[in-house]
């Protein structure tokens, strides 16, 4: 799980990336981001079960949902409220445990439509969340 969570993060944040990670470049899913299959390339899954997009469509409709620190929701409340978006509850807290150190942390990267629904359940919890692309990403680094 740490070493999901080290390559989730090292795929936006290159200094952090291990020796041995896959290369960057890669479509970095979380474990609760089942995506079915679709002959437009949106996400399968690869030889470690975490789902990849294919091919340049499923890359162009990806969306990254964050979610920002703040100091008025406890440690459980973010937690839970990660769970609500179907992450189990060892990945929530280590998310949680990410975004009290950091500030913030990308939480899932899904086709557009999934992220704003996800994204959604998050906001109604009083989470701060926004939504990005690897692109603008990457200007802000």
């Amino acid at each position: 799980l740490r070493l999901t969570l080290a390559l989730t993060v090292a795929s936006f944040h290159a200094d952090h990336l291990p020796a041995d990670a896959p290369s960057a470049d890669a479509d970095w899913r979380l474990p609760w981001d089942d995506v079915e299959p679709s002959a437009a390339g949106v996400p399968t899954v690869a030889t470690d079960g975490v789902p990849v997009a294919e091919g340049s469509e499923g890359r162009a409709h990806m969306v990254m949902v964050l979610v920002h620190n703040d100091d008025v929701h406890t440690f459980d409340e973010v937690t839970s409220a990660l769970m609500a978006i179907s992450a189990t509850r060892e990945w929530a807290y280590e998310l949680t445990h990410l975004i009290d150190r950091t500030g913030e942390s990308v939480v899932a990267i899904l086709p557009r439509a999934e992220a704003l629904r996800k994204a959604a359940v998050l906001r109604e919890r009083g989470l701060l969340v926004s939504t990005t692309d690897r692109a603008q990403r990457a200007r802000e680094a």
